[in-house]
């Protein structure tokens, strides 16, 4: 992921990836956190929490450059989704191959107890 997350900053798509969020953000605080939230939810869900930590923080960092807006705010909802979002589906945390091991259970009953939290 580390690799990925490089290779990906010198191609430049962490600064083409600003762009993009901050045009569509249209000037808007709210609007930029919300687009970072539902990103890192869906990276998240369908990656990994790996992915969120080591992948879209960058980007969000250099969203926040782009349009001069202070970089905590949207870098806690970076953390806070890798956590929160990791448990949404079992391949989202690799620690839940760890902790459940050959007792995985299906997908759903893991929805069921996952999905809603």
């Amino acid at each position: 992921m580390m690799l990925v997350a490089e290779v990906a900053r010198q191609a430049g798509l962490f600064d083409w990836l600003a762009v993009a969020a901050a045009e569509h953000a249209a000037g808007s605080a709210r609007r930029l956190f919300d687009l970072v939230f539902l990103v890192g939810t869906v990276v998240t869900v369908l990656l990994s929490n790996d992915a969120t930590a080591v992948v879209l923080t960058p980007a969000v960092y250099a969203v926040t450059r782009v349009v001069g807006a202070p970089p905590l705010p949207y870098l806690y909802v970076c953390a806070f989704i890798a956590n929160a979002a990791s448990f949404v589906l079992p391949i989202s945390n690799p620690a839940n191959l760890v902790v459940f091991g050959d007792r995985m259970p299906g997908l759903a009953p893991w929805l069921l107890d996952f999905a809603f939290p």
